[in-house]
């Protein structure tokens, strides 16, 4: 059941871990992915500006320096009808000067309608006219503004943009320029085309490195879950255990009251002609068996209500002194009764506490020191005040009790030493009913021997 319990933890924590874990990674990720697509549509973007800027318009001083002035017809070329404005044709730019491209590296070319190259307008990369043409063809295929392709071992982020062209003729007369006709319209693209290998290779590294790290992540997750799920349940199960134990324990304490009653009761059974004077015998051993079960019920009662979580402590400030020395009254005739000697060094201490449990467990130590101490033994009870608590101990002569039986003191039934088991009137109850009021008043019950004369409880509070 453990185990299962165990396993069940250790899959929720290692899933919401890794949930997060993923999720972190995939935020990151697509930030830096956002980020990159953006620059790179930012620098396309600015290519395409800069191959319009090579498109400019047309003025008269270049047609007076080709054609000259005077009073004649001449074709001044193909003009470029965009959104805004009208740019000359690439082949008369190609025939002007140098083209000047922007700093990203990048290639623009214009296609005709059916995506064949038509020219190349400006490039940064050394490349035949059957690249050229390739890359156009496989852009025209996707036709997706902004998309990638992968050509000539590089990745090609991509843009196509609609051109109109239309032929001229104007007539410069006097330094006057008229428009005489218009030819006919003429459509075209331009592709310019963004070499974006370098940020999709730092993509791909860190999409690798975020695998790399997530795979050895959740071998450290279930090694780190798997350890404090181990953590976790090893207190329950401690706790279930205990539990188990307690009820066979008591059961068995009750067997033996119930079996007193039970025989001592046929025998009675059998003899119904006497006289109840006659079977007082058997009355007395009921007696003694209802006795026992009496203060076996009373003590697991005592124990249940002194490990209530929710019942509060009534503090007061009261005379902790005093409370002892009314607690160990009760206790001297028994101490009489054995001869046993008992020697009090208790300074004048007050706190501020539950009264009545105090009282109680007072009694439960003294009760304990008194039931196992030899007959002419000794009992030592100190009482002193420190600075930020106070310590009773009470210390009784005995046979001592073995180092690795001390932690055990305080578990409910135990009896361990054969002294312990001698005394007829214990259940193994005392001593933890003692530990949980200890803690319920926030102090600290240990036990001390030295293995061979004496035993010591200490009580700190």
């Amino acid at each position: 059941m453990f185990k299962k319990l165990r396993n069940k933890f250790l899959l929720i924590n290692a899933a919401i871990t890794l949930v997060v874990v993923v999720a972190s990674f995939a935020a990151i990720y697509w930030a830096t992915y956002s980020n990159t697509l953006m620059v790179n549509k930012t620098k396309l973007e600015a290519s395409e500006k800069r191959i319009e800027g090579l498109r400019y318009p047309l003025q008269d001083a270049l047609a007076n320096e080709r054609y000259g002035l005077g009073s004649s017809l001449f074709p001044i070329s193909e003009f470029i009808v965009g959104q805004t404005s009208q740019y000359i044709t690439t082949s008369e730019i190609g025939a002007i000067g140098a083209i000047t491209l922007s700093a990203s590296p990048s290639f623009s070319l214009e296609v005709d309608e059916s995506g064949d190259m038509v020219s190349v307008i400006g490039s940064h990369f050394e490349m035949t006219d059957e690249e050229f043409q390739g890359a156009a063809r496989l852009a025209w295929r996707q036709r997706k503004n902004y998309s990638v392709i992968r050509y000539g071992q590089k990745d090609w982020m991509y843009a196509i943009k609609p051109i109109i062209t239309m032929s001229l003729m104007a007539v410069y007369d006097d330094d006057v320029s008229h428009i005489r006709s218009f030819g006919e319209e003429k459509l075209s693209y331009q592709i310019v085309f963004l070499d974006v290998t370098d940020t999709n290779e730092t993509l791909l590294t860190l999409r690798v490195t975020f695998l790399i790290i997530g795979a050895a992540m959740v071998f450290v997750i279930i090694g780190i879950s798997y350890y404090f799920a181990k953590r976790a349940i090893a207190p329950i199960e401690t706790a279930w255990r205990k539990q188990e134990q307690f009820i066979a324990d008591a059961s068995h304490e009750l067997k033996t009251p119930l079996t007193i009653i039970n025989s001592n009761y046929n025998v009675l059974k059998d003899c119904p002609d006497e006289t109840i004077g006659s079977q007082a015998k058997w009355l007395d051993r009921i007696k003694v068996g209802a006795d026992r079960m009496s203060m076996l019920v009373s003590g697991l009662l005592t124990l249940a209500k002194a490990g209530d979580a929710e019942a509060g402590v009534e503090k007061e400030v009261f005379c902790y002194t005093q409370a002892l020395r009314e607690a160990i009254h009760p206790m001297e005739a028994l101490m009489l009764e054995k001869g046993i000697g008992l020697t009090v060094d208790a300074a004048m201490v007050t706190t501020e506490s539950d009264r009545e449990l105090v009282t109680q467990l007072i009694g439960i130590l003294l009760d304990n020191a008194v039931k196992y101490t030899d007959k002419g033994g000794s009992i030592h009870v100190s009482l002193k005040k420190y600075r930020h608590h106070s310590a009773l101990s009470i210390t009784n002569t005995c046979a001592g009790i073995p180092d690795e039986e001390l932690p055990k003191l305080f578990d409910r039934f135990y009896k361990g030493d054969p002294s312990r088991k001698a005394v007829s009137n214990s259940y193994g109850l005392g001593l933890p009913i003692a530990r949980v009021i200890a803690e319920r008043l926030g102090g600290k019950l240990t036990a001390e021997s030295d293995g061979h004369s004496n035993a010591k409880f200490i009580f700190l509070l």
